[in-house]
């Protein structure tokens, strides 16, 4: 039998393995979804990102210009309208 000890070692180093080639593994592409819907950001994010996309979020308008300063995304999907007195994507 393995001792627990052993079973915990090779269960941590499986994990550093595991982490280091997603942390070096190429993203198909980089998303930014702007939504006010949070609900609808959340699910998008976690199916986008399981499919390999990197995903940026903004649920303002004005939070999405924030991140296009830094981020240049290969595709933006966004909602067209937005509440009352917010600036519309």
């Amino acid at each position: 039998m393995i001792s627990t000890e052993l079973r915990l070692k090779k269960q941590a180093v499986a994990r550093a393995r595991y982490d280091e080639i997603k942390r070096t593994a190429k993203s198909r592409g980089v998303i930014l979804i702007v939504d006010p819907d949070r609900e609808m950001l959340v699910s998008l994010n976690k199916e986008l990102k399981h499919q390999g996309f990197t995903v940026f979020m903004a649920q303002r308008v004005e939070d999405a210009l924030q991140i296009l300063q830094t981020q240049s995304p290969h595709l933006i999907i966004s909602e067209v309208l937005f509440p009352n007195g917010q600036m519309d994507g």
